[in-house]
């Protein structure tokens, strides 16, 4: 199954060996995943996107994993499914979702956290930790350094995937610098963590 055939991903897929297994991965329930706050979900889903980077890199393997803290938000968006069909509903599932998120954020500070584990074969396993206390804070901090690049002449002209063109360090570095709230770790597991660049 070609990256293609589908327009964004699929739900319980994940990618080993040069192509999607499909309906395969279950999703879990977690008290003890590391970097996330007490009990979380984790719903597998390989979208178009890694499934191009699996390509690109000659991954064996890949799964990302969509994590919910809690389980409310999660129940609700399941049930929300092909249920919003016009203006009135979309109100009242927007609400829904918001009250949702608010239930399972008690107790917690509102996040969002991108972990990337990469275990190659004859190397030490690495991981990264991009932590922020607001998503589109941490897009529009991309953004503005993805523009700063352009008008540097960095980017050739033309349409481009944005690991393709963008100098990973010179983008980290520009988003803590634009937004203090976001975060970036790296480290070797068992060893102590080094912050802010990878």
């Amino acid at each position: 199954m070609a990256a293609s055939s589908y327009w964004y991903g699929e739900a319980s897929a994940f990618w080993v060996k040069g192509e999607p297994h499909l309906r395969q991965l279950p999703t879990e329930l977690r008290h003890d995943l590391a970097h996330f706050p007490g009990e979380v979900t984790l719903l597998p889903f390989l979208s178009s996107d890694a499934e191009r980077l699996a390509l690109r890199h000659q991954l064996r393997e890949l799964r990302w994993y969509n994590v919910f803290s809690g389980s409310f938000l999660r129940e609700t968006l399941t049930g929300l499914r092909g249920w919003v069909n016009s203006a009135e509903r979309l109100a009242q599932a927007v609400a829904q979702v918001e009250q949702a998120s608010e239930f399972d954020l008690l107790g917690h500070s509102p996040y969002y956290r991108l972990v990337f584990d990469l275990i190659p074969h004859h190397t030490p396993r690495r991981c990264a930790v991009i932590s922020t206390d607001s998503s589109g804070a941490l897009t529009a901090a991309v953004m503005v350094s993805t523009v700063n690049a352009l008008l540097r002449g960095d980017i050739a002209q033309g349409l481009h995937f944005a690991d393709d063109v963008l100098m990973a360090t010179q983008t980290f570095n520009d988003v803590v610098r634009l937004h203090p709230g976001t975060q970036i770790r790296q480290y070797l597991p068992d060893e102590r963590l080094e912050e802010g660049k990878l």
